[in-house]
């Protein structure tokens, strides 16, 4: 377990507390019983969807309606179109390739997500994740200072790649990898499209 405790607050001590010991990785961080990534497994810098995914919230007056929820899937790269599709703005030919506006999904939620696909790399240990409709693929990348990982201890190594079906199970506790073999190639065939682009998913 740790504790971190800042001795000039006088009246509130912040203590970062993991029950979980060693397993502190599959469940996140607890800070006075708040669950900081809520029912995701991991957290910052992880390949887990608890490291990885993060809500947007937007407050646009006038356009978007307050309480509007929308379940789209979306990247930083995205703002991008989304902001030159919002002034009317031309994207030139061989630029800003990944990025998709979500114009669309703001105020509609019978739009269609964008994006098909979308692939990340954890901060940790540089491992690239995939996003494909329900399905997410932890694929081990080369890396510099950690090696291939995918950061995986309950794996038959730690470059084992783990497949998860987020819909039913967004905690991301039962690994399918050994049960549908050829979802793990189609979603595999994403990052390596993204590693050959030079790191471009490639516009539609």
């Amino acid at each position: 377990n740790h504790l971190y405790y800042q001795n000039y607050f006088s009246d509130y001590a912040p203590m970062l507390k993991n029950p979980f010991g060693s397993r502190g990785w599959q469940r996140g961080w607890y800070t006075y019983g708040h669950e900081a990534s809520g029912s995701l497994r991991g957290f910052k810098a992880d390949a887990w969807e608890g490291g990885l995914r993060v809500s947007l919230i937007i407050v646009w007056p006038g356009v978007i309606k307050p309480g509007y929820i929308n379940h789209s899937v979306v990247c930083n790269a995205d703002f991008l179109a989304t902001f030159a599709d919002i002034l009317h703005e031309p994207i030139s030919r061989g630029s800003s390739e990944d990025s998709y506006s979500f114009l669309k999904n703001l105020t509609n939620p019978r739009a269609p997500q964008q994006r098909s696909s979308v692939v990340l790399a954890a901060g940790g240990t540089g491992a690239l994740v995939t996003r494909a409709g329900n399905w997410t693929l932890v694929s081990a990348a080369d890396s510099s200072w950690i090696g291939q990982q995918t950061y995986y201890p309950e794996g038959p190594s730690i470059t084992a790649a783990p497949l998860y079906p987020l819909r039913s199970d967004e905690g991301q506790t039962r690994n399918l990898a050994g049960d549908d073999s050829k979802r793990i190639k189609t979603l595999q065939a994403i990052i390596d499209k993204v590693k050959k682009g030079g790191g471009r998913e490639g516009r539609r």
